[in-house]
């Protein structure tokens, strides 16, 4: 029986405040960006010249840059909103201009990177910027 845990590993993935309460979304679930961008994942983008070439070093081409960008930008804009909270900072803070340029500049970029990418991709980044575009209305509403 003591050898039953081996070689697993426990991860808390739950989000508590100083007070014990819960701040910020707990699960892929409660986070919509969580569940969308972890698709948005740049390493099935990969340059297949590199890949042929058969050299150790992996180089990554700009449409995998910029579908990672948007992943940084889809995440910045919701740290903005107030709905995550702000890594470097520990906190819930909340900037509207901040998160208007993100998600202008998420919507500039995935339409730049939208001839190169697979249709489910495309679809996944239209959902994230429709999903921002609400909820960045709605705060605007709520000030």
């Amino acid at each position: 029986m003591e050898n039953e845990n081996e070689g697993f590993e426990v991860v808390d993935k739950r989000r508590v405040n100083e007070s014990g309460e819960a701040s910020g979304p707990a699960t892929d679930q409660d986070n919509p960006v969580a569940a969308q961008t972890e698709d948005l994942t740049a390493d099935d983008y990969r340059d297949e010249e590199s890949e042929s070439e058969g050299s150790d070093q992996e180089s990554v081409n700009v449409v995998s840059v910029l579908v990672y960008m948007l992943t940084l930008l889809a995440n910045s804009a919701w740290q903005w909103m107030g709905l995550m909270i702000n890594p470097s900072s520990g906190k819930v803070e909340q900037d509207l201009e901040q998160t208007k340029l993100a998600i202008d500049t998420f919507e500039f970029v995935a339409g730049k990177v939208t001839p190169y990418i697979d249709p489910r991709l495309q679809k996944e980044i239209q959902s994230t910027l429709s999903d921002l575009r609400v909820n960045y209305v709605e705060k605007v509403r709520a000030r």
